[in-house]
């Protein structure tokens, strides 16, 4: 028979951990957006790519700073949440109820180089590598470690509190929630910009794209007009 308490729990470990992923890429991809709006350039919000498109030319120094923005999300929240995670290990306050899931779905973001590592060359983290003039796999295998420690530190705190079960439940519907915007939700609300359905001629030029792929950004050149030429076919 699971408790009271132990439901509240896993309501809130469903409900905050089952909205997070949407949220947090959001948030990066809004972060990328500033940055750009503050650098002078007019950026193009998607639900999973901030795009900057021609006439725009991005020079490499202004690229970095947006590209750098993004994982700093995930950086400050994660650091966060490892703080008050270990802060409060021992801490049995009822009242921690629903700031343990909030900064549990922080630490989750710390998750984020796991999968960078993978990446290759596909990952802001390994695009400032190649800027800076090092090899693309230091940076991502340089925060490796902090995904490491902020699982640690959710799994040392959830088995101290006794909601190993509950957060088990609410990672699930994360991993549930970030596929649904992903494949789903997120093209339905905010899709990418439609082209003219018109034959055109173009002038070729880099285009930046800061992409958020399956579950970490990337940047990608893509290749589109800078000058439209509008014929009727």
């Amino acid at each position: 028979m699971i408790s009271a308490q132990q439901k509240s729990h896993y309501i809130a470990a469903a409900t905050i951990l089952g909205v997070f992923p949407p949220i947090l890429i959001l948030l990066h991809e809004c972060v990328h957006c500033f940055a750009a709006m503050v650098l002078g350039f007019d950026p193009i919000l998607t639900y999973a790519e901030t795009l900057i498109l021609p006439p725009q030319i991005v020079d490499p120094t202004n690229l970095a700073i947006i590209t750098a923005s993004g994982p700093l999300v995930e950086l400050v929240l994660a650091l966060w949440a490892i703080w008050w995670l270990s802060s409060n290990r021992r801490n049995q306050n009822a009242n921690l109820r629903y700031s343990t899931w909030v900064f549990s779905a922080f630490a989750l973001s710390g998750l984020r180089w796991c999968k960078v590592v993978f990446d290759g060359i596909h990952s802001d983290e390994a695009w400032l590598s190649t800027f800076l003039g090092l090899d693309h796999h230091l940076l991502p295998f340089t925060f490796l470690p902090l995904s490491f420690v902020a699982a640690f530190s959710l799994f040392r705190f959830h088995r101290e509190h006794r909601t190993l079960r509950p957060f088990g439940v609410g990672f699930g519907l994360s991993i549930v929630s970030g596929m649904l915007w992903l494949g789903l939700l997120g093209p339905k609300l905010l899709p990418y910009p439609k082209m003219p359905n018109k034959r055109v001629e173009i002038n070729l030029r880099p285009v930046v794209a800061l992409t958020h792929g399956c579950s970490s950004n990337i940047i990608v050149p893509i290749y589109a007009c800078s000058r439209w030429q509008v014929t009727h076919s």
